[in-house]
């Protein structure tokens, strides 16, 4: 495992936390021009009145091949003679989609917001207010937040999106609902998560991520059996236990196991799974 990135990462984001919006801006247009790899800002650079840090991470956080990532961090490392070395590998570092990567909306308050979060996150200063007024922002969102956080201080924030978040989930045997997530939340996960599984947060990351196809079978399972208990099946049949080859001989009875089942189906073969899924019928 390669955990290089994060102390790159670390020391890029001290060296531009102080930037305006505009220095960034340059800073962003200045690495497109030089190393000939397109950034986030596309047509609508003629528009933009206000940029932040955390999108200009999203330059080389986002939908492109590590060749490109490489290039634009070898830049960087060059222009401002960092001390890390370039990261070469990516593995399980949370990314955000090419259309969306952003995450101001449009509104120089929230740059201001996104920027003094930025630099606590680098001091480790407390993010209760800002944390909250981040969530509202309107290209802003749990998943999105928490990435940028681990990001730029991966020894102190825990990335919450798809595959760390089931991946906890699993490992602490609750459910969360994003929605119902805010700051003193948040803390509490990192908590739990640091006592009960593991302080090393980027240890998390790369497990959740080779353990994904598992998680999505046990979590098929999950969403199977809530499906079935909402619709009062087997009322007079305690198997709600963890005997599951008995539960598996009743799946053909019911038509709602074959959306779930679909459902899987795309995913195994967008992820190309090899394994069959546990509760298969041979």
């Amino acid at each position: 495992m390669d955990k290089n990135w994060k102390y790159f990462y670390n020391e890029l984001a001290n060296k531009i936390v102080n930037f305006s919006w505009k220095e960034i801006l340059n800073l962003t247009l200045e690495i497109e021009n030089e190393t000939w790899v397109n950034s986030n800002l596309w047509k609508d650079r003629v528009k933009i009145q206000c940029f932040d840090n955390f999108s200009f991470f999203a330059n080389f956080n986002r939908r492109i091949n590590s060749e490109n990532r490489i290039k634009i961090l070898e830049y960087l490392k060059n222009k401002f003679n960092l001390k890390n070395k370039v990261p070469t590998q990516f593995n399980w570092i949370p990314w955000v989609n090419n259309l969306q990567s952003w995450f101001f909306g449009w509104k120089e308050k929230d740059v201001e917001i996104l920027d003094e979060l930025f630099y606590r996150v680098l001091e480790n200063k407390d993010l209760w207010d800002l944390f909250d007024k981040a969530l509202k922002i309107d290209n802003c969102a749990l998943t999105k937040l928490t990435s940028w956080l681990y990001w730029i201080n991966a020894d102190n924030f825990l990335p919450l999106d798809q595959f760390t978040l089931k991946y906890i989930e699993k490992e602490l045997n609750q459910r969360f609902n994003k929605k119902d997530i805010d700051y003193n939340k948040y803390l509490q996960i990192l908590k739990d998560v640091k006592n009960n599984i593991w302080d090393d947060f980027v240890e998390i990351t790369y497990k959740a991520g080779e353990q994904w196809e598992e998680i999505q079978k046990e979590d098929l399972l999950f969403n199977i059996i809530q499906e079935i208990k909402r619709n009062h099946f087997f009322n007079d049949i305690n198997i709600w236990t963890s005997n599951k080859t008995y539960f598996q001989l009743w799946f053909k009875w019911f038509d709602k196991i074959n959306y779930y089942w679909a459902h899987f189906e795309v995913i195994k073969r967008k992820n190309k799974f090899k394994n069959r899924i546990l509760v298969r019928q041979r």
